[in-house]
C-alpha cells in the first residue's frame, strides 16, 4: 500500500472513530445527566447535579485516563496491541450507562454513571494514543477537532428527535449500541503502521517540561470552568438546550484544529485569548435572557482548549523515548481542571464578589504559568527540531534502517556511493560479481532510485 494513501486512510478512519465514540460518550453522558436531574427533582435531593456530574464526573474520567497511562507505561502497549482493551472497555461502558439511564434509584444511577465515566476516561486516553501513533503531527489538530465535531453534531441530531425527548428515552440505547458496533468495525480497518517513524526525535523524559505544561493546562481549564460551569439549572428549566449548543462547539473544534495544525504556537495563543471569555462571564448574571447565547459562545471557545490540550502532549509523547504513555496526559490534566473549576464555580456562585476575586487571582496565575510553559514547550520544540550534524556512519545507519536494507546491502551501499564498479565491489567483499549485481538491484528497488547517480543524489539529500 502506498505510504501517502495509507496515512490519509488512517487519518480518515481515526477521525471517524474519535467522532463516533465521542458521540456515544457525550450523548450517553447527557442521558445520564437528564436521568439524575429527574431523580433528584422527584426525590427532593438538594445536592447539586453540576457538582455530581461536571465536577466529580470529570475527575473520575481523569482517573480512567491515569489508569490507562500507567498500564501503557508498564506494558509499553501500543495501539495495535490494545484495541481489544478499548473494545471491552466500550462494551462495559455501554452496559454501565444503560443501567444509569434505566434505573430510578439515585444511588445506582450515581454509581453506574461514575463507572461509565471511568471507562470514558480510559477510552479517550486510548484514542489519543491512537492519534499519536497513526496520524502525522501536522494533521492531528484537524483530525481530533473534526472527530469531536462529528460527535457534537451527532448529539444535536439526537436532540431534535421526538421533540427533544429522545435523549431522555430508553430507545436512545439502540443508537448507542449501533454507534459501538460502527466503532468496533472501524478499528479493524486501521493500518497499524506508524505514521512517520523517521520524524520521531527520541529525547529523554523531561519532567520539568511535563510538570509546567500540565500545570498550565490544568489552570487554563480550571479558570474556564470557574467562569462558565454549565449550570444544570438552565437545562432543567428549559432555558438552554445543551445539545444545540454542542452543535456550535463543532465550529470551535474545527477552527482550533486548523489553527493548531498550521502552527502550534498559534493554538497556544488562541487558548490564552479564549481565557478572557470566561473571565468576563464572572461579571455577568446568568439570567434566562442571556443563558442560551452564553452557552453557544462558551462552547465555541471551549473548542480551543479541547484541541490544544489533546495534541500538546501527543507532540511531547512523539518526541520522548518510550513516551507513548504521555499522549493522554493533556486531556487528563484538562479534565482535572474542568472538575475542580466546576466545583469551585458552583460552590462560589452564591457570592459573586468572591467568585470574581477568585477568578481574577487564578487568571493572573494562569497567565504566568502559561507563559513559562510556552517558553519551555515551543522554544524547546524549535531547538529539538533544528537539524543536527551527524556523522557519515550515523547517516549510513539511519538510511539503511529507513529503507530496510539487509546487512550485506548495507556493506555494498557505501562502495556504490564511492563510485566503485560491480567488479571492484566484488573484489573488496570477496563475493561473485553476479551476487553484487543482485544486491545493487535490491538497493535501487528499495530506495526507489532508477540508477546509481540517482542513488547518490538520494543519499546526499537524506536527513
Amino acid at each position: 500500500m502506498n505510504k501517502t494513501y495509507q496515512i490519509k486512510r488512517n487519518i480518515f478512519f481515526v477521525s471517524l472513530i474519535i467522532g463516533i465514540h465521542f458521540f456515544l460518550a457525550g450523548s450517553s453522558y447527557l442521558s445520564w445527566v437528564y436521568n439524575l436531574i429527574d431523580i433528584t427533582s422527584e426525590s427532593n435531593i438538594s445536592f447539586s447535579v453540576d457538582i455530581l456530574t461536571e465536577g466529580f464526573g470529570y475527575l473520575i474520567q481523569a482517573l480512567g485516563i491515569l489508569v490507562l497511562c500507567a498500564f501503557v507505561r508498564k506494558t509499553k502497549t501500543a495501539f495495535n496491541k490494545s484495541s481489544l482493551i478499548f473494545i471491552i472497555s466500550s462494551i462495559l461502558h455501554l452496559a454501565a450507562i444503560s443501567v444509569s439511564i434505566l434505573t430510578s434509584s439515585y444511588v445506582i444511577a450515581l454509581i453506574t454513571g461514575y463507572i461509565a465515566n471511568l471507562l470514558i476516561g480510559l477510552e479517550t486516553g486510548y484514542y489519543l494514543i491512537m492519534i499519536t501513533e497513526l496520524v502525522p503531527s501536522k494533521s492531528r489538530g484537524l483530525s481530533f477537532g473534526l472527530g469531536y465535531s462529528i460527535g457534537s453534531v451527532g448529539s444535536w441530531i439526537l436532540s431534535v428527535i421526538s421533540d427533544g425527548n429522545f435523549l431522555k428515552s430508553d430507545l436512545v440505547l439502540y443508537a448507542y449500541i449501533f454507534a459501538l458496533l460502527i466503532v468496533v468495525g472501524l478499528i479493524r480497518l486501521i493500518d497499524v503502521d506508524r505514521a512517520d517513524e523517521s520524524a520521531s526525535i527520541h529525547n529523554p523524559l523531561d519532567k520539568g517540561l511535563i510538570t509546567t505544561v500540565a500545570c498550565a493546562l490544568l489552570l487554563l481549564c480550571f479558570v474556564k470552568s470557574l467562569g462558565f460551569f454549565f449550570p444544570s439549572a438552565d437545562i432543567s428549566s428549559g432555558n438552554v438546550s445543551v445539545e444545540i449548543s454542542r452543535a456550535f462547539y463543532a465550529v470551535g473544534l474545527i477552527l482550533a484544529g486548523i489553527i493548531n495544525d498550521y502552527k502550534r504556537q498559534l493554538g497556544a495563543y488562541a487558548c490564552i485569548a479564549a481565557l478572557a471569555f470566561p473571565f468576563i462571564l464572572l461579571s455577568l448574571t446568568f439570567s434566562p435572557k442571556y443563558s442560551f447565547y452564553i452557552w453557544i459562545l462558551g462552547y465555541v471557545f471551549t473548542g480551543f482548549y479541547t484541541v490544544y490540550r489533546a495534541i500538546v502532549f501527543s507532540d511531547i509523547a512523539e518526541r520522548t523515548c518510550d513516551g507513548l504513555f504521555l499522549a493522554p496526559l493533556g486531556l487528563m490534566f484538562g479534565r482535572i481542571g474542568d472538575g475542580f473549576g466546576t466545583i469551585a464555580g458552583v460552590s462560589l456562585s452564591g457570592s459573586r464578589t468572591v467568585l470574581v476575586c477568585t477568578g481574577a487571582v487564578m487568571f493572573v496565575l494562569t497567565i504566568i504559568i502559561c507563559f513559562l510553559a510556552f517558553l519551555k514547550l515551543h522554544m524547546k520544540a524549535s531547538a529539538d527540531n533544528t537539524p543536527k550534524e551527524i556523522s557519515y556512519e550515523e547517516k549510513m545507519d539511519n538510511y539503511s534502517i529507513y529503507h530496510d536494507l539487509s546487512a550485506r546491502e548495507k556493506d555494498v551501499l557505501p562502495l556504490i556511493l564511492d563510485g566503485h564498479s560491480n567488479s571492484e565491489i566484488s573484489e573488496k567483499l570477496y563475493v561473485s560479481e553476479n551476487t553484487i549485481k543482485f544486491h545493487v538491484r535490491n538497493i535501487l528497488k528499495k530506495t526507489g532510485c532508477a540508477n546509481r547517480q540517482e542513488l547518490v543524489k538520494n543519499f546526499s539529500e537524506y536527513k
